[in-house]
């Protein structure tokens, strides 16, 4: 977790505020003081920890690079949860420690020109492939008149609409096999 300024992942993964990165870089403890294991099956965490007065300063050091090539002999994947992009410069700073950006944005919360600005300033730093993922999507969607989860999955792929090309509101998605479709027996 580097993300030394407003960190919440001690409320989803059930710890309370500890040693953590924070120290790990200071040199203050070992990396065995703060890994929480066995947690989550496969996941491993390290705490942001306590506060720092600094956190681009100790994102930016040697330390975490060093720290990032330890790990790397031992963990598949490393994924570094830092601060929103805009208002502080620490993800744009841990760019040069990852393969690839994955951009979260929150979905009917986060304005487009928003994204646009925290993905040209990672483009400036960083010529890093850069993903998304759109969080808080409701999974239930609406087709005519039935509401289906079914439906949801299958919807956006096909280019299916709420609205029909007539605009009536009808659906464009038809039942699976058909609306002449026999009932098996």
């Amino acid at each position: 977790d580097c993300d030394f300024r407003r960190s919440a992942k001690q409320y989803y993964f059930g710890y309370s505020d500890r040693e953590g990165l924070t120290s790990l870089l200071a040199m203050k403890v070992f990396l065995d003081a703060v890994v929480i294991r066995n947690r989550i099956p496969n996941l491993d965490l390290i705490p942001a920890g306590l506060y720092h007065e600094n956190p681009s300063e100790l994102l930016s050091g040697d330390k975490l690079t060093l720290l990032i090539a330890h790990l790397k002999k031992t963990y598949r994947f490393i994924l570094l949860d830092c601060p929103p992009v805009l208002p502080v410069l620490d993800a744009a700073i841990l760019t040069a420690h990852v393969d690839t950006v994955l951009m979260v944005a929150k979905h009917r919360s986060t304005r487009k020109n928003e994204l646009d600005a925290a993905v040209q300033k990672i483009q400036k730093i960083s010529q890093k492939e850069i993903c998304g993922v759109l969080n808080n999507v409701s999974e239930l969607r609406t087709f005519g008149n039935k509401t289906s989860k079914y439906y949801a999955a299958y919807g956006s792929a096909y280019g299916t609409s709420r609205r029909s090309p007539n605009g009536t509101g009808e659906s464009a998605a038809e039942e699976p096999g058909g609306k002449d479709a026999k009932k098996a027996s």
